[in-house]
């Protein structure tokens, strides 16, 4: 799957066609492996039983599967320029088949402890998420009120600030790359400490909120439930 998507991706030539013999194979092995679900199990076991939730997975991935390879076959029969469209956009049916991976994760235990872990972090993540972008639009909104007093006193703004204070928008981005490794911190303080002290306080006080407090938090929560 992947090797075909990198082929696709890297050439306008047409892919070999053991693509689609392969495609087709696994195609039929897996509507295999599901009527002998359904023979071994039974209809109701199988819809309804403790595992319903990953046998309703496989079910929407292998017809998605069976859709495309129905849907392929009926366009090549007569093909147009508007249904070259159309095959192009249904191939993506095709790489669903790619997230049946997930189900490793009912074998291999260390991968579903993580996802677990995850998963069981996601309400704490969520409201620190909400708590990190209400910190960024706040300092957002501050610096850049700063850097837009400062550059209406002089004729022409220095470009070190414009490219990272000159709106709102452009402050939240700099300071969120600011903690995600994206910019060195240090890049945007220099500016600020010929605009105002109190800008680079400003800067060092939310960098110290950020990393040594709430992304500190987020991995301790991580780490709970990893125990």
């Amino acid at each position: 799957m992947g090797i075909e998507v990198d082929l696709a991706a890297s050439t306008d030539a047409p892919l070999p066609d053991w693509f689609g013999i392969l495609n087709l194979v696994l195609v039929i092995f897996f509507v295999a492996e599901l009527c002998l679900k359904f023979a071994a199990f039974g209809c109701a076991t199988f819809w309804f039983g403790t595992d319903w939730a990953w046998n309703s997975f496989d079910f929407l991935v292998i017809a998605l599967s069976v859709l495309d390879i129905v849907l392929e076959f009926s366009l090549r029969a007569s093909v147009s320029t508007g249904q070259v469209r159309v095959f192009r956009v249904l191939r993506i049916f095709r790489y669903v088949r790619s997230i049946r991976v997930v189900r490793l994760f009912r074998y291999i235990s260390a991968l579903q402890v993580l996802t677990l872990s995850i998963l069981g972090t996601m309400s704490s993540l969520a409201w620190t998420l909400a708590l990190l972008i209400l910190i960024i639009y706040s300092f957002g909104v501050v610096l850049t009120e700063i850097v837009f007093q400062h550059c209406g006193q002089l004729s022409n703004c220095p470009e070190d600030l414009t490219s990272h204070w000159a709106n709102l928008r452009l402050s939240m981005l700099s300071l969120f790359m600011a903690i995600s490794q994206g910019l060195n911190w240090e890049d945007l303080l220099t500016p600020l400490l010929n605009v105002s002290e109190v800008a680079a306080v400003l800067l060092i006080l939310y960098v110290i909120m950020t990393i040594f407090a709430i992304l500190n938090v987020v991995n301790r929560c991580v780490l709970q439930h990893c125990h």
